[in-house]
């Protein structure tokens, strides 16, 4: 199979194991909306924004140096696990020391059980088996999809019976620190490993993760700002209420943007130093995230006064504005994760370290002014000012790095950002004439029926733009292949029947190249 057809099934793969983990993440969180409190949310948010801060100081992504090393030995698997797994260590001993000092800092002492229980995920996460990172070199995602599936589904059950006996905060806590344990215990099974305490390539990681180190923990600071000033100055229900509107924002992006780009980087790895088909090759991966994401976050833009009303509850009304606004920052902020496979695969972790260092210092002061002058709607208008500047950005970056046209990176974005227009068209119509309803049932039909609506505009007209543009490759291309040969094969096994490769989807397997503009 051609790189690009590999790519892409892979990507499909891992989409769909990401998207069955966010489904069950959000399913959780349906359930944790109706029966806790946006304080329940804010005292856990305010935990978790330590969490996430100490784990970006000390992130060690060791499996990116194992797919771009060329030739990997057991010694390079060895320095991998004990890199991580003393980081962990490392971690859990230094958020231990710094619960007490946090909880001060907020005049919240519950924070300090919740903190020291956090701790054991970091710790945990540090001892997954390194032969996972086998089968990414290898564009196979099975087992770590499993993994990360299997552990999802644990941790809802565990959750689900903590609240049951306990309808409190702490559900979510023990959410977030079994999920990683039943992750890490399912990869030794997928993936056997014999650990073993070993440095001897540590110089093949150095190099690498210097700068990637300095720029994640830029990208985290950056990430988590906005959660640690509202924390500081507002209530802990309105962190709450931010991070509820934050997490429904940003599952698109971790649900289907983030495994297509993690699948990305070894694909373009493999040909970096093929100028042409690197360019191709990141236009599709771009294009293909836009395709997957933009529709659901531009619904959920449209859609976000009865999905709140409807699905979360009456106590999450005063999420609406900044949820609307957050996800516009997120659909922005699409771009990044590709960008970022791309840094990696070429070896500019030092460029995305100087990407971290502006974006932190455009959105620091954005959202301080934010806060003072608006509170929660403040600092989410100041997240989406800040991604736009950062879209502006990261395209330049696109065009130094690929060599790609301003013209080429439109060519992938048009037809995501016609359908979705022609979407938001659709539901702006179509919602009024619906209607309302004081009643919790219909209501939940009327929003799954404009779901449905919505995305059947976007389906068809993006597959209409993309024969308008005669059907240049990426994602829709593989899609309508796919769709092809199962047709082919249903058929073949009603009687023997032949369907003829142009009688039903005109197309090639990989499609078409762009042209460079």
């Amino acid at each position: 199979m051609m790189l690009a057809g590999r790519v892409v099934t892979g990507a499909m793969l891992l989409v769909g194991a990401r998207l069955m983990g966010r489904l069950i993440d959000f399913c959780a969180l349906l359930v944790f909306a109706r029966l806790l409190t946006p304080n329940d949310f804010g005292v856990v948010a305010a935990a978790m924004t330590l969490i996430s801060l100490m784990e970006a100081i000390f992130e060690l992504p060791v499996g990116l140096v194992l797919v771009r090393t060329p030739n990997v030995e057991s010694d390079h698997y060895d320095t991998a696990f004990t890199l991580s797994m003393l980081r962990g260590v490392l971690l859990g001993l230094l958020i231990a020391c710094i619960a007490w000092p946090y909880a001060w800092a907020f005049d919240d002492f519950r924070l300090v059980p919740i903190i020291l229980c956090l701790g054991w995920a970091p710790m945990i996460r540090g001892c997954v088996s390194p032969h996972l990172w086998v089968n990414l070199r290898q564009l196979q995602m099975g087992p770590d999809c499993l993994a990360q599936t299997v552990g999802k589904i644990g941790a809802f059950v565990v959750a689900m019976l903590v609240l049951a006996l306990e309808r409190n905060y702490w559900a979510l806590v023990v959410a977030t620190v079994s999920s990683p344990a039943i992750m890490v215990a399912t990869s030794y099974y997928l993936a056997p490993y014999r650990p073993r305490l070993s440095l001897r390539q540590w110089r093949v990681f150095w190099d690498f993760l210097s700068w990637l180190g300095g720029a994640q923990f830029l990208a985290a600071l950056s990430w988590q700002c906005d959660r640690f000033v509202l924390g500081q100055l507002s209530s802990r229900a309105e962190l709450g209420r931010y991070t509820m509107a934050d997490s429904l924002a940003a599952l698109p992006i971790q649900a289907l943007a983030a495994p297509a780009a993690a699948m990305l980087f070894p694909a373009l790895g493999a040909i970096h130093v093929q100028h042409e088909r690197l360019r191709r090759a990141f236009l599709i991966g771009l294009g293909g995230v836009y395709i997957l994401c933009l529709p659901i976050m531009v619904g959920l833009i449209v859609l976000a006064e009865p999905f709140c009303r409807t699905v979360l509850g009456p106590q999450w009304g005063e999420v609406v504005l900044p949820m609307q606004m957050l996800t516009a920052a997120g659909a922005l902020s699409l771009i990044a994760q590709p960008l970022g496979a791309l840094y990696n695969a070429l070896g500019q972790t030092k460029a995305g370290m100087v990407r971290s260092i502006l974006g932190l210092s455009i959105k620091l002061p954005l959202v301080l002014a934010g806060c003072f002058a608006g509170g929660l709607a403040g600092v989410a208008l100041a997240r989406l000012v800040t991604e736009f500047i950062m879209f502006v950005v990261s395209a330049y970056s696109i065009r130094q790095l690929t060599g790609a046209s301003t013209k080429n990176i439109l060519s992938v974005l048009v037809r995501p950002v016609g359908a979705s227009a022609a979407m938001i068209l659709a539901l702006v119509v179509i919602q009024p004439l619906i209607g309302a309803s004081d009643d919790p049932t219909i209501r939940g039909l009327i929003l799954a029926a404009l779901v449905l609506a919505g995305a059947l505009v976007y389906s068809t007209t993006i597959l209409m733009l993309w024969v308008l543009a005669q059907r240049p490759a990426g994602l829709e291309a593989r899609l309508m292949a796919i769709v092809h040969e199962a047709l082919r094969r249903i058929a073949s096994r009603r009687g023997g029947l032949s369907l003829d490769s142009q009688a039903i989807v005109p197309v090639e397997v990989h499609g078409r190249p762009n042209r460079p503009g």
